[in-house]
């Protein structure tokens, strides 16, 4: 079984080596540290020039294409412009251009600016050469002479619109309109409409050409028609192989892609390889959803990581708008990895070279700390055995007055204890003696504005009392009054009748007076009206006496049940108002014996916070002699034991060789 290792079983003189090999094995690991960063800081660093480097090379790539492609296309526009020129002198002065015969019916292919449909069209007289919709032998001609496809015009409207009619391919759809280009939306009819020549890409059914036109006059000088030369830009294999070779490193690929129209998307180029094929579900859909926006020479960057060969793709790419392409150029960080590795391989050979040095190094630290030990431990002998003796007899005087210290300080806390419980007894009872004198006071307020609002409240139930006997006192006076009309309107109704019959009487009497009575009998009429108006409103009014003189009777006895209750609680009032002036009374007796008391406690609680104050001074006293005695006893020990480990320890060797005995007094 091995022993636990610690650093106390170490001697003196071995631990003075560890000392001086530490800083020296530090130094070692340090080292080893900054070459192993140095390492990979430096393996960082290349590999990002290196693919600063190709990014370069790519970008450089990009900047060939483009300008290759303007060289190609300028070449190609001046072809096509001179070639233009030359069949358009050449027909014209074979003949020229006309329209000839009636107009006949003849169908054209819809597209999204066109109708379409039938449309009446007239013949096309070409150098002598009557064109309807179909081969004609100067196109074909021209086509021969020049190598590229050639195409007729007819303007069919006084809009500007122009259909193709005949054509040296049949690729190209006959009866299709001429329309804008896709990607810069320029109008070739416009343009000839306006008697101007235009050149440019053009899409074709499914192919995107470029050409030249030239607009045709008849005898004239009016525009009936275009001529047209192009190239279809599939079949500029030479150029796109030349764009294709400028590829970056072994395992680099460059891509040509449509940007628009039927095609877009579609590669020009062979299939991508290596790194570009092994990433292309990453690069080819942003290429292309950038390429609807992107603008003539604009150069966009992609960087992505393939797990599957461990390299990063450095993509590049840029438009190409004569051609409508997205150039696409692809670099694979391996092929120029060669530098990094080189680099690696030189940190790891210093590496091992650095761990040589720190062996040798450590051997000769580790020889020279053994030497200069001895030369320190030597001396230090006789003053640990003289050492051993002083803190001996410290400890024992050390242990003597701590012993005293401890009793006292034990005494002087229990007392403090006690006294300290005291006052805050005392403090307590101060308190509630406050707050119940408060109380008292407080009570006293508050029954005094009882009693108060008591007799306010015994004022109005009295003035309730009187009011309700004024109102039932009025009431019987309304009730009389009532009977009084009741007999006024029994007169009323008693002179309604007879008046009523006094008209009858006189309505009979001018009856028999004949004309002579008319008028009277027109009064006689009246007066009865107005007898009984006055015997209906008697009734009325009796009716209603009626229906007051009930309300009244009700109302005074409602008002006599009030006056009862009212009478009830004076009385009860009264009696709340003799309680709350009892308890006043006896609240304010007890007042000045709540002072006394007060002032009592009070002197209580200072005296008692006076003894507490003094004995725990005297404690504090106490503790720091205990504490000063515990720690000069403390030094004491720890001396004595510092020097038994010294001893035992570290000299070990040294005090077998002066005390054979094995004594470590």
């Amino acid at each position: 079984m091995f022993e636990k290792f610690s650093l106390k079983d170490i001697s003196l003189r071995k631990k003075i080596v560890l000392l001086a090999l530490l800083p020296a094995l530090a130094a070692c690991v340090i080292f080893g540290i900054l070459v192993g960063t140095s390492s990979h800081e430096a393996s960082k660093m290349v590999r990002t020039n290196v693919t600063d480097f190709m990014v370069e090379r790519t970008v450089k790539s990009l900047d060939h294409g483009y300008k290759s492609s303007v060289v190609a296309a300028d070449f190609v526009d001046t072809e096509l412009r001179l070639n233009t020129k030359i069949a358009a002198l050449d027909t014209a002065n074979k003949g020229g251009y006309d329209l000839v015969g009636p107009p006949l019916p003849h169908a054209l292919i819809p597209d999204t600016n066109h109708l379409g449909g039938l449309v009446n069209m007239q013949a096309f007289r070409l150098a002598g050469e009557t064109v309807v919709m179909g081969r004609s032998d100067r196109i074909q001609e021209i086509n021969h002479d020049t190598g590229v496809v050639t195409t007729l015009f007819e303007r069919v409207n006084d809009t500007g619109d122009f259909v193709r009619i005949s054509s040296s391919s049949p690729k190209v759809p006959l009866g299709s309109f001429l329309n804008k280009t896709n990607s810069s939306l320029v109008d070739p009819a416009e343009a000839l409409m306006r008697g101007e020549e235009f050149s440019g890409r053009t899409l074709v059914g499914d192919l995107w050409y470029m050409g030249h036109y030239v607009p045709l006059r008849d005898h004239a000088n009016k525009i009936i028609g275009a001529l047209y030369l192009g190239i279809p830009i599939d079949e500029m294999k030479t150029f796109q192989d030349e764009l294709v070779a400028n590829s970056i490193g072994a395992h680099g690929s460059v891509i040509l892609l449509y940007a628009h129209g039927p095609e877009r998307g579609r590669m020009l180029s062979p299939p991508p390889t290596g790194i570009a094929a092994a990433t292309q579900s990453q690069w080819l859909q942003p290429v292309l959803d950038a390429g609807l926006t992107m603008k003539d020479n604009e150069q966009r960057a992609i960087n992505i990581y393939s797990p599957a060969d461990k390299a990063d793709a450095i993509v590049r790419y840029s438009y190409l708008q004569r051609f409508d392409w997205v150039f696409v150029t692809i670099a694979d960080s391996r092929d120029l990895a060669g530098a990094s590795s080189a680099v690696r391989n030189e940190f790891d050979d210093l590496m091992i070279r650095s761990i040589i040095g720190a062996l040798i190094v450590l051997l000769v630290v580790a020889l020279v700390a053994t030497v200069l030990s001895k030369q320190i431990v030597d001396p230090l002998l006789e003053i640990t055995i003289q050492l051993t003796s002083n803190g001996t007899q410290v400890a024992s005087s050390a242990n003597q007055q701590l012993s005293h210290a401890t009793s006292f300080n034990v005494s002087s806390t229990e007392i403090a204890t006690a006294v300290k419980e005291i006052s805050s007894t005392s403090q307590e009872l101060l308190r509630a003696m406050e707050e119940l004198s408060q109380e008292a006071i407080r009570a006293s307020t508050v029954a005094q504005d009882g009693t108060a609002s008591l007799r306010g409240l015994g004022q109005s139930i009295e003035a309730l009392s009187k009011a309700t006997s004024t109102i039932a006192d009025s009431l019987n006076e309304i009730r009389t009054q009532a009977s009084k009309i009741n007999a006024v309107t029994l007169a009323v109704t008693k002179v309604a009748d007879q008046t009523n019959l006094l008209s009858l009487n006189a309505a009979i009497e001018a009856e028999r007076a004949g004309d002579a009575g008319a008028g009277f009998a027109v009064v006689a009429r009246e007066i009865r009206r107005l007898a009984d108006q006055s015997a209906n409103s008697s009734q009325e009014i009796e009716q209603t006496v009626h229906e007051m003189h009930d309300a009244v009777t009700s109302g005074v006895g409602e008002v006599q049940a009030l006056s009862l209750a009212v009478e009830q609680a004076v009385a009860v009032s009264d009696h709340i108002r003799q309680q709350f002036t009892e308890i006043i009374s006896r609240v304010e007796a007890m007042t000045p014996r709540y002072e006394m008391v007060h002032m009592g406690m009070q002197n209580q609680s200072v005296g008692a916070t006076q003894i507490s104050d003094a004995m725990w001074q005297l404690t504090e006293s106490a503790s720091q002699t205990s504490e000063a005695v515990g720690e000069l006893n403390q030094v004491s020990l720890e001396l004595h034991k510092a020097v038994g480990i010294l001893k035992k320890r570290i000299f070990q060797e040294e005090s077998e060789q002066l005390n054979p005995g094995g004594s470590n007094a």
